[in-house]
């Protein structure tokens, strides 16, 4: 199933943070999880993350990986202005 999923799986947002020693070597960890079926949108280097889109399916394949510390669904946070009516 490496890398490849069917047309109709729904993708989502995910964070893949890299274990410390992984740090250096980030593109090495892109090129291993865009195998596992991952669209890499981000590299940040500083954080040791990767953020991009993947099916739920993928996501244990990546976890699995030696340099993956964790795999974590992307959320969002909405701050309505402070002098909105809806607080």
């Amino acid at each position: 199933m490496s890398g490849t999923h069917p047309a109709d799986e729904q993708f989502r947002s995910w964070t893949i943070t890299v274990t410390t020693s992984a740090r250096g070597n980030l593109e090495t960890v892109r090129t291993s999880v865009e195998t596992c079926g991952f669209t890499v949108d981000r590299v940040l280097p500083a954080l040791g993350q990767l953020s991009g889109r993947a099916p739920d399916a993928a996501v244990a394949e990546v976890a699995a990986l030696q340099e993956v510390s964790s795999v974590d669904p992307d959320t969002s946070v909405n701050v309505v202005p402070p002098d909105s009516e809806v607080q």
